[in-house]
């Protein structure tokens, strides 16, 4: 969902890298917060944002040192607290791992991860062949995507890769 970022001020405020569209989604679920790394909950004393910078104070962050300290902590969710995802949207984590094959039933490889290039997201997919990116654009490229079958259908072209 997230990862701290550096610290702010003296008083063990950090920044928040928000991957939630829109960024301040991450906030409504902070009582969920935990770090997937040590699977210990994220406890929350105070968030602020202004529409673009998310800034959060956790618990025991009382000082720029003690914020340093948590400096590139990602934060997830359990999925159960999540709201379903509306038609023709999807959790990157739904993705991740899925098989991508065109039209043809050439498989190119399994989503790694995904990559947010502004206008689109790209799918980081690692084949037989190395890495590959594909634009994540529905309809005229991702034809459709089978969440329960980890599959994805493209058109692309081979030589695009």
């Amino acid at each position: 969902m997230g990862r701290l970022g550096a610290p702010h001020g003296l008083r063990g405020w950090l920044h928040l890298r928000s991957f939630t569209d829109p960024s301040p989604l991450i906030l409504d679920f902070r009582q969920h917060w935990f770090d997937p790394g040590s699977g210990q909950p994220i406890a929350v004393e105070e968030t602020w944002h202004d529409g673009e910078r998310l800034m959060v104070r956790p618990a025991g962050s009382e000082d720029r040192d003690a914020a340093g300290l948590m400096t590139g902590i990602d934060i997830a969710v359990p999925r159960e607290v999540l709201p379903q995802p509306d038609e023709g949207h999807y959790y990157w984590s739904d993705l991740i791992g899925a098989s991508v094959i065109d039209l043809d039933g050439f498989v190119y490889g399994a989503v790694d991860h995904l990559l947010d290039a502004g206008a689109h997201d790209v799918l980081v997919i690692q084949g037989n062949n190395g890495e590959w990116l594909i634009p994540f654009v529905l309809d005229s490229i991702v034809r459709d995507v089978d969440v329960r079958q980890k599959r994805i259908r493209v058109a692309w072209e081979r030589e695009w890769l």
